[in-house]
């Protein structure tokens, strides 16, 4: 997988831990705090893999 399929089967992995991140979470007050923290990861991680 060394052409372009893997930059799209990357943003698709990306997205589908972004939305588990989203949903998944600890139901507190800390719960936004969790949210972000997993998004910024996941999309930080991607900017730096592709």
């Amino acid at each position: 997988m060394a052409n372009g399929w893997s930059i799209i089967v990357g943003l698709v992995i990306v997205v589908l831990a972004c939305v588990a991140g989203w949903f998944l979470p600890p139901k507190n007050e800390t719960q936004a705090v969790w949210r972000s923290s997993l998004i910024l990861s996941f999309a930080s991680c991607f900017i730096m893999w592709g």
